[in-house]
């Protein structure tokens, strides 16, 4: 059995609204449409929210990763565009680098409609790279 007391008489703490700090959002591509930044724009007046996370950074449809010559040569062109809105918005990106691009992963298994790979990179010399050259602030 477990015994919970309450005493009435001690000092209260507010209650600080930590849902209000970070949003979830889906994934990362989804930033790119008009209409989810619309519906961010209304909740971050609305609320105010500090951070959003999504899934899938780096997942193939932000067309992140490539390789030239066996050389990583990554497009950070989405990425940058989700990331600037976000911070028009004084909302700031809380990073997930996961679910790797199907041409860097160890097995091609994804798993939800959107095709996740959630397998770990087959080089992750190339991985580091990758992470490094995005120039997020870790």
């Amino acid at each position: 059995m477990i015994e919970s007391r309450v005493c009435a008489t001690a000092p209260g703490v507010p209650l600080k609204h930590f849902w209000t700090e970070v949003a979830g959002a889906g994934r990362a591509a989804e930033a790119l449409r008009f209409d989810w930044q619309r519906q961010l724009r209304t909740l971050q007046h609305e609320i105010g929210y500090r951070f959003v996370r999504f899934h899938g950074l780096f997942h193939d449809d932000m067309f992140v990763y490539r390789e030239l010559d066996g050389q990583v040569e990554p497009s950070f062109h989405h990425i940058d565009t989700v990331f600037d809105e976000l911070l028009a918005q004084r909302i700031r990106p809380f990073v997930e680098f996961g679910f790797a691009p199907r041409e860097l992963a160890r097995s091609q298994a994804t798993v939800f409609w959107w095709r996740a790979n959630g397998a770990p990179p087959t080089d992750l010399a190339k991985w580091e790279r990758l992470v490094a050259s995005s120039k997020i602030a870790l």
